[in-house]
């Protein structure tokens, strides 16, 4: 990695790209149309029938389930320095010396790579970059921009190098000496 790279990720709070959240909006709009049609149902005094509460329960999880990934997606940050490795995603907060991490696991994929570093302890996992199309045109991007930048530089400050092929991803673990 070339130097001007390594300032361009090295202390600097590196945060994913966000995605639109038409999505999540579209699950609590259908999520509460299904509530006001049991509700009128219900003072109708019909039967709710079974598919109806199906529906609802699968389209609330939805919108709740989207509603916690954009709500960790906003709080996600890495921080790279001489020292280590800052993680945090609002549900968990990491800090490792390039000492402490003993291996990362890479799975490349169409939505960017999974990058898991991991410690004897914990871990943490984030995604490079990926475009995300719809018909030929770029809707949005996932993942860090500068995700390939912090892979690169964990494998170099930890002193890793491929050691295996797990199924379809990569594995690398600190240099023999």
């Amino acid at each position: 990695m070339s130097s001007t790279n390594l300032n361009d990720i090295q202390n600097k709070a590196l945060r994913p790209a966000s995605l639109s959240r038409q999505g999540e909006f579209v699950a609590w709009t259908m999520t509460l149309l299904v509530i006001i049609t049991w509700i009128f149902l219900s003072i109708r005094g019909y039967n709710i029938h079974l598919l109806i509460i199906v529906l609802g329960v699968f389209i609330f999880l939805s919108a709740l389930a989207l509603s916690l990934g954009n709500w960790v997606d906003r709080r996600t940050v890495i921080r790279i320095t001489d020292e280590g490795i800052h993680f945090e995603n609002g549900l968990r907060c990491v800090n490792f010396h390039w000492e402490q991490i003993n291996q990362v696991e890479v799975y490349p994929s169409r939505m960017g790579k999974k990058v898991h570093v991991r410690s004897n302890r914990t871990h943490f996992d984030f995604r490079t970059s990926a475009e995300i199309k719809s018909r030929g045109n770029v809707k949005g991007y996932l993942g860090f921009r500068e995700g390939d930048g912090i892979l690169a530089h964990i494998l170099e400050k930890a002193h890793f190098e491929f050691r295996e092929q797990s199924g379809s991803g990569y594995c690398y673990k600190r240099k023999s000496i």
